[in-house]
């Protein structure tokens, strides 16, 4: 299809109809009052409202709608959800002339879904159907309403036109929800992921991310979406691929249990569950209390497990649950989330980390934070129909996938660890060295992974390799000698930094570590430079920081946004003012409810911790990562090149004595080229591209020259109504035989030229009317050629003699 047609032809949009208040209408019966109905008739009453509205698309979409499920979503149940998936399976399973429909022919036939849907469960559905149907290849959009559509104070029709004007717009694919608050009347873009309940007594809808559409800006619109994280190309933990258009069972085996003061646990039956579930209050924390068996009065120092062996807990703490839970075989693990920084600032959870690591439980235990617990739920659930193992329900809950992390969460610092490393590169980017005690040496297949009390060595994350150096033994028994150990890779697991090395080191030992500091202040440069630049981009342009790499030659980052030579110029200039100013950089760590997400640059989960590095004046952003303390010590920042990349811009950069060794290359060739011309510096490019195109000039000369002896040099005949000539004389390449031939074509109608090589000829076929193909396969099937091309133009080579030829073309037909 060409670009016209498609963009003459209507857009085409599924719109499943799943029920709730969106999918209902009011009807007053005499002696009931008014209730609540399904109404068969919505996807007629939806397209009229979107049809006769103002819309530029209003007559440019076709509808195909599913019979109305009339499912309220107070009763929706994960079997309903059964009931939708097969559905939505049958909807899309075969086109309207019975042929199947495979998942990447979706995209062909349909630019996008529309699910409606109820607002009372709108958030678990949307954080189900986010992993299950972003693997389709088009946008998805959940909408649902306040009221019923004939309602005067009705948002569906709003949040409905707002989901098929950005299909109709382009908007890349994802899973998202349309949905206008009615406290503000204004109407907000969600990654369906995101998404968590209206708070009681409220019909507003709020995501960490939710974007304010109601100007219609699709550029600002296709930013957002654009950064929706497409998980098309990251399998699931154990290698599935998720395909909607499959059948799929998800089974309801996961109990969520949210805290309140009278929470006791034995009021449960954990022998039917899976997965327990557990929300946490607003600051992360749950009950973890335990009590003197005499006083029942809880001690003062709840976080001394020392003296936990003596008291009892209660029914109403987690650990009570997790005994109970570890008593049930059905029970495979206790996930609590969100649990913000997971005990930075409580005394909570290390009492019951503590607890999890005397009582090793059966079944495992972990505090999770970064997403809504709706989407802890969802995964939870697909996790156990899936029948994922421990380690790869770990993986699944750990892994973004459909943007349900509001910021980068691995591992470490979503699965908790009491044996943490103490960060000193945190507080002290400028340490070389530091003394640490041996609590961990693990064989590895590289050599011997160390685990330290505390460490300077700044693990590889975030786009930055890690620090190297070295560890030298300074007291206790060890295996190193005097010797010292390199270390060549820091890597963080669950908190905890393991040094690569390639000696082996005893447990409670006294170590020396250094760091390699020039490769250290190296990053620190270039890393403060990339925040400054970021900074700027985002204070002038709104845009953010999507991609950061820092190797040892280059630093790359990409803009959610494009800009023209004369921005980056002008960024450059503020960015160097900024040096010269010498401002400080100051990092900070921050409490929970401290910041504002206005307060920084970059997108984040606010935790009981967030370490902010700051520029003053330019930059404010979460990163662990060591900087310099003063803009000053950046040295130059030099931007060498910037180009389009996935709907953004992507820069690469050099700074301090990266940029330095750069100019000073490029200096020396500078020099030399002035030299061996004997011109000046500010003459050099007008000089070398003057030279350019006299070269080009004189090679266009050369060419024609060369095309005039090769017409000289051809000997010429015609056989059975054919002329061809062979060039024996003058080496000559294709660019030569075209020429030749195009001027010999005005005698016959098919003219083929042999010019002669090391070990045979080289051949161009030219024709007027017939197909000079068919003359091509001849030859090389005559005369051991190889070669091809077009109706009017062939050209190949083949390995035969001038006698050969001429005797081919005597018996050619």
């Amino acid at each position: 299809m060409s670009n016209v047609e498609n963009q003459q032809r209507k857009k085409r949009i599924l719109v499943f109809l799943t029920g709730g208040t969106i999918c209902s209408t009011y009807n007053t019966r005499e002696g009931e009052g008014r209730i609540k109905s399904s109404d068969s008739d919505i996807g007629t009453k939806l397209e009229a409202y979107f049809s006769s509205s103002d819309s530029e698309y209003a007559d440019k979409v076709a509808f195909d709608r599913t019979e109305n499920l009339g499912y309220f979503s107070e009763n929706m149940t994960v079997e309903n959800w059964n009931v939708l998936l097969r559905r939505f399976r049958s909807a899309c399973s075969e086109t309207k002339d019975g042929t199947p429909i495979t998942l990447s022919q979706l995209s062909e036939i349909y630019d996008g879904i529309v699910i409606a849907h109820g607002t009372d469960t709108l958030a678990y559905s949307s954080a189900v159907f986010s992993l299950l149907l972003k693997w389709i290849g088009i946008p998805v959009f959940l909408v649902s309403s306040n009221e019923a559509l004939e309602r005067e104070r009705a948002n569906g029709n709003v949040n409905f036109r707002a989901a098929v004007e950005c299909i109709c717009k382009g908007i890349p694919q994802g899973v998202f929800v349309t949905y206008q608050n009615p406290s503000d009347g204004r109407t907000y873009l969600h990654y369906a992921s995101q998404v968590t309940q209206c708070a009681s007594y409220r019909e507003d809808f709020y995501s960490a991310e939710m974007l304010d559409i109601t100007d219609r800006d699709f550029d600002k619109i296709l930013r957002f979406a654009s950064r929706y994280e497409v998980g098309s190309n990251k399998a699931l933990p154990n290698g599935k691929i998720i395909n909607p258009l499959e059948p799929l069972t998800l089974v309801n085996d996961v109990l969520k249990i949210e805290p309140y003061i009278g929470l006791n646990y034995d009021c449960f039956d954990f022998s039917k569950c899976k997965y327990v579930l557990h929300g946490a209050y607003h600051s992360g924390t749950v009950c973890s209390c335990f009590y003197e068996e005499k006083t029942a009065m809880p001690p003062h120092d709840a976080a001394d497990s020392s003296a936990q062996d003596s008291r009892i807990h209660t029914a109403n703490s987690v650990q009570h649950l997790i005994d109970g839970c570890s008593d049930a075989p059905s029970v495979k693990g206790i996930v609590i989330a969100p649990a913000q920084g997971v005990g930075d600032l409580y005394d909570t959870v290390p009492v019951i980390t503590d607890y999890v690591h005397r009582r090793k439980p059966r079944c495992f235990v972990r505090f999770a934070y970064g997403c809504t617990s709706e989407m802890y739920y969802a995964k939870l659930v697909i996790a156990s129909s899936l029948g994922f193992t421990d380690d790869e329900t770990d993986d699944f809950l750990t892994e973004k996938y459909c943007s349900e992390f509001v910021a980068d969460v691995t591992r470490e610092s979503a699965l908790f660890s009491c044996e943490k490393t103490v960060k000193i590169y945190e507080k002290d980017g400028y340490r070389k060295e530091f003394s640490a005690k041996v609590v961990d040496c693990i064989p590895d297949k590289k050599g011997y992974k160390v685990v330290l009390n505390q460490s300077a060595f700044f693990p590889e994350g975030g786009g930055q390799k890690s620090d190297v150096g070295t560890l030298t033994c300074l007291s206790g028994e060890n295996e190193v000698g005097g010797d010292v150990a390199e270390i060549t890779d820091v890597q963080i697991e669950n908190g905890v930094i393991y040094h690569l090395a390639d000696k082996k080191f005893s447990v409670g030992s006294t170590v020396l570590g250094k760091i390699d500091w020039e490769k250290r202040f190296d990053r620190m440069q270039n890393h403060s430079g990339e925040h400054l630049l970021s900074g700027i981009l985002y204070s002038r342009f709104g845009y953010h920081n999507v991609g950061f790499h820092l190797s040892d030659d280059i630093v790359t980052f990409d803009i959610d946004g494009k800009v023209t030579e004369e921005d980056v110029a002008e960024i450059e200039r503020i960015a160097n003012e900024a040096i010269y100013s010498n401002v400080p950089i100051k990092v900070y760590s921050y409490k929970f409810g401290e910041l504002s997400e206005g307060d920084i640059r970059s997108k984040i989960v606010l935790n009981n911790r967030v370490r902010l590095v700051e520029i003053e004046g330019y930059d404010r952003c979460a990163c662990c990562a060591p900087h310099v303390s003063r803009t000053g010590e950046i040295g130059v920042v030099k931007i060498t090149s910037f180009y389009a990349n996935r709907g953004g811009t992507r820069f690469e950069i050099l700074c301090g004595k990266r940029a330095f060794a750069d100019y000073s290359v490029k200096d020396k060739n500078s020099t030399r080229i002035m030299q061996l011309f004997s011109t000046k510096s500010k003459d050099v490019f007008e000089f070398v591209h003057n030279s350019y195109k006299e070269l080009l000039s004189l090679q266009t000369e050369k060419l024609h020259l060369c095309e005039q002896l090769a017409f000289l040099n051809f000997v010429t005949e015609t056989q059975n109504g054919i002329l061809f000539g062979i060039n024996d004389t003058f080496t000559c390449g294709y660019e030569e035989l075209r020429y030749c031939g195009t001027r010999f074509l005005s005698e016959k109608d098919t003219c083929v030229l042999f010019s002669k090589v090391a070990d045979g000829y080289i051949y161009f076929v030219i024709a007027k009317d017939s197909d000079a193909r068919i003359l091509t396969k001849q030859i090389n099937e005559q005369l051991c050629g190889n070669g091809g091309g077009n109706r009017q133009y062939t050209q190949g080579k083949i390995k035969a003699d001038a006698t050969a030829i001429r005797a081919f073309f005597r018996s050619v037909s």
